[in-house]
């Protein structure tokens, strides 16, 4: 989504060249990064900004290929902009198509040794929704099973509004034994395939389970409704 905002442009001496804009704060992890600066004439002239998201992209790519290794049982294609909308600060998919955010992408290349798992939630929650319908799941569960495989990688639910699958699929895999909170992220870091390995089993059973979900919506339906009756309880509590 644009947004708007006015600031003035400043230098710091007659004829040094130098020109400053103050940037609003959530342009905070730009800082440092080379931006091509392209200048627009016309009625309204316009100065454009585009930062170098080379770093991002790398992280993703790595990382996307790391995953759809793991769930797909052909060489899996290559990381494609075009399957994702992206956003500078984090959102939830939308419009059925799976997002990925250039500041997590930022914040996970540059985390080392200190992995932010916010930002990985995120961004494996991307990558299952973009992976969701290459392994019969349905359109109305794909963010579910990537908020899942979120949860299952990195121990937490990406966005509020998705704790819901996130909760009954967490349920389903623990009684099977196809889950145990944690494993990943204290056996070692994403950069390494052995923490694709152990997500491995985890990100499988998960696909089994909301193909199923898929081919009889029933099942998902009597769980959601046990979901809701719970938290109904549970807020009456409070």
């Amino acid at each position: 989504m644009d947004s708007f905002v006015f600031r003035h442009i400043r230098t710091s001496g007659r004829g040094s060249g130098s020109v400053e804009v103050t940037l609003p704060s959530a342009l905070r992890q730009l800082v440092g990064l080379q931006c091509r600066i392209t200048v627009r004439d016309g009625a309204r002239t316009e100065i454009v900004l585009e930062p170098d998201m080379a770093e991002a992209r790398t992280v993703f790519q790595q990382l996307w290929r790391m995953m759809a290794r793991i769930l797909l049982i052909e060489d899996p294609d290559e990381f494609s902009e075009r399957e994702f909308c992206f956003s500078l600060a984090p959102e939830p998919s939308r419009g059925g198509q799976a997002n990925l955010c250039w500041t997590d992408g930022l914040e996970l290349a540059r985390s080392a040794p200190r992995l932010n798992e916010a930002a990985l939630a995120r961004t494996v929650a991307g990558f299952g929704t973009a992976l969701a319908n290459r392994l019969s799941i349905g359109a109305r569960h794909a963010a579910g099973f990537g908020a899942a495989c979120a949860m299952l990688a990195a121990g937490a639910c990406p966005f509020p509004n998705w704790q819901e699958p996130v909760d009954i699929a967490a349920s389903a895999l623990a009684g099977q034994g196809a889950w145990r909170p944690g494993t990943p992220l204290q056996a070692t870091s994403p950069a390494d395939p052995l923490f694709w390995d152990l997500c491995g089993p985890m990100f499988v059973a998960a696909a089994d389970l909301f193909a199923d979900w898929s081919e009889d919506d029933a099942g998902y339906a009597e769980l959601s409704a046990a979901w809701r009756r719970g938290r109904a309880v549970e807020m009456n509590r409070g």
